[in-house]
């Protein structure tokens, strides 16, 4: 698999980049790999390296850069998802969780176990991230009768996380084709922003 997102990432930037091809050397090209990869469950779809490679050489040509660095890379990245990458040290995640923590309590009262249920998930993600593995999506369910706090849980996890929300009401896609009406609006949200604290209100 990874030999043949490396071929395709090659084979766009040449044809799309004539003459630029260089810009791009073996090791960053392998960078780009890892680093996309991290954002596709997958694996195997090309689409994410050839999407970094593209932007990469955009944002190397804008600056006058002669060649791209496997750091600049991480960089590029960066600015592509809107995630800083570099910030992923251990301080800089005990740091992220502490603000987790005082910021939830300080905009949410009771709802305490919740509240730890939803420390100890965003600090596995935070791990994960950490140790260089996927970014894969974390779903849990939140039950209870209405107004016990469940969309505003979601919602200031998110602000906390310094996350975007996304409210979908499952309600609005009982529908014909609402399975596909769906699945293209949820589609839209990642698209627009893959951080983010997508709720699947019932």
């Amino acid at each position: 698999n990874k030999d043949r997102t490396l071929l395709a990432v090659r084979n766009f930037v040449e044809a799309r980049h004539k003459g630029k091809s260089n810009l791009i050397s073996d090791s960053s090209l392998a960078a780009i790999y890892d680093v996309a990869s991290r954002f596709d469950p997958v694996g195997a779809n090309p689409r994410k390296s050839v999407r970094l490679a593209d932007f990469a050489i955009a944002m190397a040509l804008a600056n006058g850069r002669t060649e791209i660095q496997p750091q600049d890379v991480l960089n590029y990245a960066s600015q592509l998802y809107n995630f800083d990458l570099n910030e992923l040290t251990p301080a800089k995640i005990s740091s992220k969780l502490r603000g987790f923590d005082i910021v939830l309590n300080q905009k949410l009262v009771g709802l305490e176990s919740q509240k730890r249920r939803i420390k100890e998930i965003v600090a596995d993600h935070y791990l994960h991230q950490l140790g260089g593995e996927t970014f894969l999506p974390t779903a849990f369910m939140l039950y209870g009768e209405a107004g016990t706090g469940k969309t505003q849980l979601a919602k200031e996890s998110a602000a906390a996380l310094g996350y975007g929300f996304t409210r979908l009401m499952i309600a609005d896609f009982q529908v014909r084709d609402g399975a596909e009406k769906f699945a293209a609006r949820l589609a839209q949200a990642i698209r627009a922003n893959p951080f983010q604290v997508i709720l699947l209100d019932e």
